[in-house]
């Protein structure tokens, strides 16, 4: 349904998001939906929202892909190195990692 409807599912994901409000899964799929829609700034808040119930390496994953595409460089890059601290070992496998 996301895949080929971003615009509906983001409707679904707010709807959502009523009921769980500090759904991290939740947040960071609205994330990607901001994303879709070519909206990095409505992106920020969600991973905002996500990133202030505690450390998660998906959370600062996501965070590094929003800020690029806002094109906040810094911002992606200080996303990049607390990835790379708290998370040594955090190796992501979605869409666009990097194959070994």
């Amino acid at each position: 349904m996301l895949a080929r409807d971003w615009g509906r599912g983001d409707e679904y994901l707010r709807r959502a998001l009523e009921l769980a409000p500090r759904s991290r899964p939740i947040l960071l799929m609205l994330a990607e939906a901001q994303l879709r829609l070519n909206r990095p700034l409505e992106a920020r808040a969600f991973v905002q929202r996500s990133d202030s119930l505690g450390p998660d390496p998906f959370t600062l994953a996501m965070s590094v892909r929003v800020e690029t595409a806002a094109g906040d460089t810094v911002a992606a890059a200080k996303y990049r190195q607390r990835l790379h601290s708290e998370f040594p070992k955090y190796a992501p496998t979605g869409e666009g990692a990097r194959k070994p």
